[in-house]
């Protein structure tokens, strides 16, 4: 049998779209990380993007990193999503309600950014402090987009 490229694309759409659902079906991916059900999760994703979206209007309307918009949302998504993640996974050791659960993660996810940034500007200058301390070099300023001209 000869396989043209449609075919091979075919049977690749074929597999792709019928390999999720039996594997579902038999019940092999129906937990995630902690036990806990893959639609909670996207919940999670949910509440955690109400949170980031909050979070990015209220900092571009003090106009803040509106140069580099892009990188700003990426990054505040992504460090969102972490901080509701791991409200989530304490709320759930802690058996909290699901109504108090849900405003905990959405409202980690809308600090959960900003409290990245600080975390991550002490580490910068720390590890600046320590370098010329014992090297007498000076480091580089990190990149500071909060403060836009």
């Amino acid at each position: 049998m000869i396989q043209t490229e449609k075919t091979t694309t075919w049977l690749l759409c074929a597999f792709i779209l019928g390999y999720p659902p039996s594997v579902m079906a038999a019940g092999l991916l129906d937990t995630g990380p902690m036990g806990v059900e893959w639609v909670k999760y996207g919940y999670v994703l949910l509440m955690a993007s109400w949170g980031a979206a909050a979070a990015l209007l209220q900092r571009f309307a003090r106009g803040e990193g509106v140069k580099r918009w892009k990188i700003i949302v990426c990054r505040d998504f992504v460090n969102a999503t972490l901080a509701a993640v791991l409200t989530f996974w304490v709320c759930e050791h802690f058996k909290v309600p699901a109504a108090i659960e849900a405003v905990a993660f959405t409202l980690a996810a809308y600090g959960g950014a900003r409290f990245m940034e600080f975390i991550y500007g002490r580490f910068i200058a720390t590890t600046k402090s320590l370098t010329s301390q014992y090297t007498g070099a000076t480091a580089p300023a990190p990149l500071d987009d909060t403060k836009e001209k």
